[in-house]
């Protein structure tokens, strides 16, 4: 990547065109069109799903709903791509001078946030998809229940497929907000972390408006709960519920 940009630096004739105010939205562009062009792909497996089910309700072939699968694991594929080619995205931040001076500002820390979102929205579609192999294995369904249902033996695919349509919603909504705001000042200047990590520290309500609270909710690690957390749940919580 820097290789590439490198060269497109030294052919440009603006003097400017390298700067972050336009590498960076260019950066922002090829992003959108990446979700918006994927995003079409899934819709288009969605409706390729409906009107197989259409014509397994008009022929009263219940037991043919396995050829529902293949549209939703194409669709699930797509997600999963997406996921992993933002991931190999993020974990360049430190090494890519390129992405770097991206990454490093308030435009990339909303699109880290969008990306974080979808993260967690796979976690829950990874279950969702577990359950349905797993009844897929144990009694070739997609859930335990009579096979001439079939708007119920559906429900666990319906279900999944609104995971991944999250998934995409979330990292759209981030790419929105970041193209409304474009020419809000400052949008693009390094953000400057101290280095005694206060930025890591609750507030003094005890609110954790940071990385931590959202990591110990992902990884489920809420082993113990230390005062800042107790002192936001009693101001902020408990009060508003007892009141």
């Amino acid at each position: 990547m820097e290789a590439v940009q490198r060269w497109a630096c030294e052919k440009c004739a603006s003097p400017g065109c390298c700067e972050p105010q336009r590498w960076c939205w260019w950066l922002h562009e090829r992003l959108t069109k990446l979700v918006d062009e994927t995003g079409k792909q899934v819709n288009l497996y969605y409706d390729l799903q409906n009107r197989k089910y259409e014509k397994l309700q008009d022929a009263a072939f219940f037991w043919g709903s396995p050829m529902l699968l293949p549209p939703f694991l194409a669709a699930l594929r797509i997600h999963e791509d997406v996921s992993r080619f933002l991931a190999f995205l993020f974990s360049r931040h430190a090494s890519s001078p390129t992405l770097h001076r991206c990454l490093d500002t308030k435009w990339g820390a909303v699109l880290r946030s969008g990306y974080v979102t979808m993260v967690e929205n796979q976690e829950e579609l990874s279950k969702q998809v577990a359950k349905i192999f797993w009844e897929i294995g144990a009694t070739s369904r997609f859930t335990n229940f009579r096979w001439i249902t079939t708007s119920e033996q559906m429900m666990p695919v319906r279900e999944g497929w609104q995971l991944i349509f999250n998934g995409f919603i979330g990292m759209r909504r981030s790419l929105g907000f970041l193209r409304l705001t474009r020419h809000r000042l400052g949008l693009l200047r390094p953000q400057h972390v101290d280095s005694d990590s206060d930025h890591l520290l609750p507030k003094e309500g005890g609110e954790y408006d940071t990385w931590e609270l959202r990591r110990s909710l992902f990884q489920d690690d809420r082993k113990f709960t230390d005062k800042m957390v107790l002192r936001f749940l009693i101001r902020k919580v408990f009060v508003a519920v007892t009141g």
